[in-house]
């Protein structure tokens, strides 16, 4: 190659990077996503829609209920409903058992997932070591 084809080569090198525009991750994803527009939206719609009546009316009774004073008078419909409002929850505060289950279920919950994580760890990597074609995992 002769010394004025390497500097041509080079040029247009030099040419080709300052034409190319810097693209990154980002920008082509914002551009995928904004060509796409409202319609995966649309497709998601129902699906938040059911979550919102599974999961939100029933949130919503709990609140409601918790604001006033159930007996059984008042489930059989033998009583008016009487609202207390945030009395329920002053009364559950003060109560030093209340305070005692709930370090209990923090305790709990926390040791089941230590356990879980463990086991499933330890079983994953006894059938990793575990020779190929042993039997114990392959049917």
């Amino acid at each position: 190659m002769t010394a004025f084809a390497s500097a041509k080569a080079d040029t247009n090198g030099a040419n080709r990077e300052q034409n190319r525009k810097p693209t990154t991750a980002g920008t082509s994803r914002r551009r995928a996503l904004g060509k796409r527009g409202l319609e995966p939206w649309f497709y998601l719609a129902p699906a938040f829609i059911v979550l919102i009546a599974l999961l939100g009316y029933p949130i919503f009774q709990l609140i409601n209920v918790s604001l006033y004073d159930y007996r059984q008078a008042q489930v059989s419909g033998k009583a008016p409903l009487q609202f207390t409002g945030l009395e329920n929850y002053q009364k559950l505060f003060a109560d030093p058992e209340f305070w005692s289950v709930l370090g209990n279920t923090v305790l709990f919950a926390g040791a089941c997932v230590v356990l879980t994580l463990l086991v499933g760890t330890s079983l994953a990597v006894l059938a990793t070591r575990l020779r190929p074609g042993s039997g114990a995992h392959c049917s």
